[in-house]
């Protein structure tokens, strides 16, 4: 992954995520995060994006404990 960058984020899934991408050092951790938000079911997805609003989540470690 050295030679790769990733600019920005953008989700019509979880689009209260697109300001908390920071930079490449939370590549592996934006990864765990979209393989988590894979496996949820409809209902605790809209749960899952309410507690990211609830909580103005402005990071990806946040989303991830959420």
């Amino acid at each position: 992954m050295d030679d790769c960058w990733f600019y920005g984020y953008e989700s019509l899934v979880v689009p209260q995520l697109a300001d908390c991408y920071g930079d490449n050092e939370d590549f592996d951790a934006l990864n765990h995060l979209a393989e988590r938000i894979n496996r949820f079911d409809n209902d605790n997805l809209v749960k899952f994006k309410a507690m990211l609003e609830a909580v103005e989540c402005k990071d990806i470690e946040t989303a991830i404990v959420v």
